[in-house]
């Protein structure tokens, strides 16, 4: 299919970034595309972008009806090279009515618009109108960015239903970021425990800057930096007149990305009269950031008011300083916090896991993320050996005299005066145990992975499930609930009845330690297993949900016309589970084909996820499933079962079977064994898949859980502060 795109904006915001990424979309999908942009300066870097993407592009602007010879031009172009479809970008809703009309007469053969801003007030005007309704008769589709936007467009401007499309707007993984005080060293901003706002966008006054800076004026908050990235007509203006204003104002001027100026953030502001759905929202929403918005477009679609940030009226300075100085007094903004953090499940076999790689990630990543002058205390059992941990600045750790188990019926009792002693702003348990009672004003989140003891009985004994169930039960007096995946977020909402609004769905990561190793290393961990022989291999441990029998079964069904096949069963071998499981392999005779090395290194684990022929995982039940994933990163294809959130987190990256059918798990490590390009197309399809899920997301956006809880944290009972334990 031949695309012709076409776009007159002379700025690189919002538009021009959604052309780039649709051409990009376009053109790995294997389209032709040529894209038509404004020969401004201003689009210099976004013509450069989509060339080198692979698209051609040619610097053409129809100004207006005047305009005569840009519309020939662009009558001849069309002409030319007849493009399948002639999709055109409008900043506003008459503004390329010249070029649609040339585009036309051309013999386009299918004209789409992008309504990117059809609620621009100058516009709203009778002539204007009527001008819309005639253009819109041209038209084959019409797509609208978000569906305040294509109620409008109905209402005002006659657009029939059967044409109008809602497609909302989505932006690319970041790369990772910098954290905060490194961001603002790059950018020249104030380090310290300055509280930094920001706002990126055209410096116009439908944009609402001096609304936000009315508000910062009037906010009262100490110590305080307005950050502005992007380029306007106020520009001049606000330099003559920022050294007047009682905080400190700093003017950027347009940026190359709007990562960096993200991570220096401590609140982003989006203050505009008139939007639809701002790319700069949802790229500030994806880093984590605290909110807050006007109320205008289709804002309210992306951002629920309380829950994502707040959504203040437009054109009301004194909402948006109540809202600044609403988050400023949650903490975060102004680094006065204390967070405790419960890390003992370090000191239990759950070290060995997921949720033991999840605590040391966020233990080594979200003290960075934190505003200078905070402070992260680590609690651990003074009776169990201590982890190594090597915490960074601004972290504390704790020895608890209680008894040693992660998690007790001593620990909801114990807790709320711990944290008063230590003067705890908010307490995280990643691992189910929050207090019962808590000290007036301290906010508690609680990570649940997922609901295994309540969904499969038999996986624990009865009181592990008795304790697990009064610890899930008391996971909802948590002022945020954190769930690696929707699936455990269902789970909760339909077996415990939690408020949906409380939960927070961030997934887990995948560590730099999972890359595909040099050759010889890969060689020298083939040989240590197995000899050299080619293996299948399982890491996750000995849970019944892990279904190791049916993985056994299934293997024992390959093996038997591949003598030379070995499966290699990482996990704790020396554990009474994994005991049992070697029984199990000791009595179906396969004692020389299926080998137990234990639990391995990062390192170890790497080396042996890339030298395998495959990764196998047969789970009944995940919450997430991070041995996949980390398999993927090594280049190993892998085989699933679609069990829990493993369909959410694998994608079609995996060839999925269902959850415990060995038959069908046979069949699918038969198949990926025999097609070598089945398995080439697997490693491809994983590797793009893990570069969704990152750490320094996970921390981000926990940091953002954080916030919320310290802002909405409710009245609690203050326990008196003797018997600390």
């Amino acid at each position: 299919m031949r695309v012709m795109q076409y776009a007159g904006a002379e700025v690189r915001g919002g538009l021009l970034a959604h052309v780039e990424i649709l051409t990009r979309g376009l053109l790995t999908s294997r389209h032709d595309v040529h894209v038509l942009l404004s020969p401004a300066r201003g689009a210099d870097a976004s013509a450069c972008a989509c060339a080198e993407a692979g698209a051609k592009v040619t610097r053409l602007s129809v100004r207006g009806k005047t305009d005569l010879a840009g519309q020939a031009k662009l009558r001849r172009l069309v002409g030319r090279e007849n493009p399948d479809i002639f999709h055109i970008h409008l900043s506003s809703p008459v503004e390329a009515i010249p070029a649609l009309l040339a585009a036309k007469s051309g013999g386009a053969r299918r004209i789409v618009t992008t309504e990117h801003a059809p609620t621009w007030y100058p516009l709203r005007r009778p002539y204007s109108r009527a001008a819309k309704r005639l253009a819109a008769r041209l038209l084959d589709a019409v797509i609208a960015v978000c569906e305040a936007d294509a109620q409008f467009l109905r209402e005002e401007f006659a657009i029939a239903e059967e044409v109008l499309t809602v497609i909302r707007n989505g932006i690319p993984d970041f790369p990772v970021l910098p954290g905060p005080q490194e961001a603002r060293a790059l950018l020249g901003l104030p380090a310290g425990e300055q509280i930094i706002v920001g706002a990126a966008g055209e410096l116009e006054e439908k944009k609402g800057v001096g609304d936000l800076l009315e508000a910062a004026a009037a906010s009262g908050i100490p110590r305080l930096t307005v950050a502005l990235a992007g380029e306007g007509s106020l520009v001049p203006e606000l330099r003559r007149n920022g050294a007047r204003l009682p905080f400190h104002l700093a003017l950027l001027g347009r940026l190359d990305g709007i990562g960096t100026f993200l991570a220096a953030l401590d609140i982003f502001v989006l203050p505009s009269r008139q939007e639809a759905l701002p790319m700069a929202l949802l790229e500030a929403m994806w880093v984590g950031l605290p909110i807050v918005a006007s109320r205008v477009g289709g804002i309210g679609e992306a951002v629920r008011d309380g829950v994502e940030g707040l959504l203040v009226e437009p054109s009301r300075p004194d909402q948006i300083a109540s809202a600044l100085g609403r988050l400023a007094a949650s903490g975060l903004a102004h680094g006065s916090v204390r967070i405790g953090f419960d890390a003992r499940c370090l000191q239990t076999s759950s070290e060995g896991g997921g949720i033991g790689r999840y605590t040391r990630m966020l233990l080594g990543l979200l003290p960075e993320l934190l505003a200078a002058g905070d402070e992260m205390i680590v609690y651990l059992s003074a009776r169990r050996p201590q982890p190594d941990l090597h915490p960074p600045a601004r972290t504390r750790t704790v020895l608890l005299r209680r008894p040693a188990r992660g998690i007790t019926f001593w620990d909801p009792i114990a807790w709320p005066r711990r944290l008063l002693h230590d003067g705890i702003d908010l307490f995280h348990s990643p691992f189910y145990g929050v207090p019962a009672r808590r000290p007036r004003g301290t906010a508690t989140v609680a990570t649940v992975h997922d609901l295994i003891p309540l969904l499969f009985p038999g996986a624990v004994n009865r009181t592990q499930r008795f304790v697990f169930q009064r610890h899930f039960r008391r996971s909802l007096s948590a002022d945020r609930i954190i769930v690696p995946s929707e699936r455990t977020k269902q789970d909760l909402i339909d077996r415990l009845g939690a408020d949906p609004g409380h939960i927070a769905m961030i997934p887990l990561g995948v560590g730099p330690a999972f890359q595909r190793p040099e050759s010889l290393e890969i060689d020298a961990s083939r040989q240590r297993l197995t000899g050299g022989r080619p293996y299948i291999l399982h890491v996750g441990g000995f849970d019944r949900t892990k279904d190791l029998p049916a993985l056994l079964s299934a293997f024992a069904i390959v093996s038997g016309v591949r003598e030379d096949l070995r499966l290699v069963v990482c996990g704790g071998a020396a554990t009474p589970k994994g005991g049992k499981f070697a029984e199990t392999v000791r009595k179906a005779g396969m004692e020389g084909r299926v080998v137990l090395p234990g639990r391995l290194t990062d390192a170890g684990l790497a080396a042996a996820y890339a030298g395998a022929e495959l990764f196998v995982f047969p789970s009944r039940y995940e919450g997430f499933g991070l041995p996949p994933l980390e398999a993927m990163a090594c280049g190993c294809p892998v085989i699933a079962s679609s069990g829990g959130s493993l369909g959410e987190v694998l994608g079609d990256a995996a060839y999925l079977v269902p959850p415990g059918d060995a038959a069908a798990l046979a069949g699918a490590v038969e198949r990926a064994l025999g097609d070598e390009l089945f398995r080439h197309r697997l490693v491809a399809s994983g590797k793009q898949r893990v570069r969704q899920f990152r750490w320094e997301e996970t921390a981000r956006r926990t940091v953002d859980v954080y916030l919320r809880a310290l802002a909405e944290a409710r009245e609690m009972v203050t326990i008196p502060e003797d018997g600390v334990v």
